[in-house]
């Protein structure tokens, strides 16, 4: 596992950015009323920013694959194969901030502002009425606790959390296939309309970050439009 785990983060995610693309699926997950709109929103969002397990783990065996085909590739066939195996049969993680908090990395809140500030020319086919809401979500700098108690996960991930981004990076027998980080959601007065932030990270050079809106209808939420604003 150790093997493998090094392959995952230093030469797996090393592939081209397509092919860690967000989901483009138009399916929409809806929960119950009973639960917060936070965690609505969030189980709305997850399935669709978080590609299948099959083409996760499909992706990850060409890669091994196609090594096969390189003689200074560093790992035997039988290394290979066994290697596969545990991409086969491993439980597959999604890892979650345990807090909402916008994402500062590399000074994106300038660059942030001004996308914002040309919201009309920036957002395509997002409704202007959602302005509002993104700066709040950018305008915002408390730290607020992740409402965990009702989140799920995409089948078949497990979801788990933590406080510190460099977990994604341990060797401790897990495979973790991506880091999310959720901003402060947005709401508007009647909490019909949302906005959030997202920052996802699948590896050294895969992931991507933005504006995600919601609108309620009927007591559930559905995405109303997105922006995204960076890629890995």
């Amino acid at each position: 596992m150790y093997i493998l785990s090094r392959i995952l983060f230093v030469a797996l995610f090393c592939t081209l950015w397509a092919n860690c693309q967000f989901t483009q699926s138009t399916n929409t997950t809806t929960v119950k009323d009973s639960v917060s709109d936070e965690a609505q929103i969030i189980n709305t969002l997850l399935p669709y920013i978080q590609e299948s397990d099959t083409t996760w783990r499909n992706r990850h065996k060409r890669y091994l694959e196609y090594g096969r085909t390189y003689d200074e590739f560093p790992y035997t066939n039988q290394q290979i194969d066994s290697f596969i195996q545990e991409i086969d049969t491993s439980t597959l993680y999604i890892q979650i901030y345990d807090s909402l908090k916008m994402s500062t990395l590399y000074g994106k809140d300038k660059y942030l502002q001004n996308i914002i500030n040309d919201f009309k020319g920036q957002f395509y086919n997002v409704d202007t009425i959602y302005q509002p809401l993104a700066q709040k979500v950018l305008d915002f700098t408390k730290i607020l606790p992740l409402d965990t108690n009702h989140l799920i996960a995409p089948l078949p991930y497990n979801l788990e959390y933590t406080s510190n981004r460099h977990t994604f990076q341990q060797e401790d027998g897990r495979m973790r296939v991506s880091l999310i980080q959720f901003s402060y959601i947005a709401l508007n007065t009647p909490h019909t309309l949302a906005c959030i932030y997202v920052d996802y990270f699948c590896g050294r050079t895969c992931g991507e970050n933005g504006f995600y809106f919601f609108k309620k209808v009927k007591g559930k939420w559905y995405r109303d439009g997105e922006k995204r604003t960076g890629i890995r």
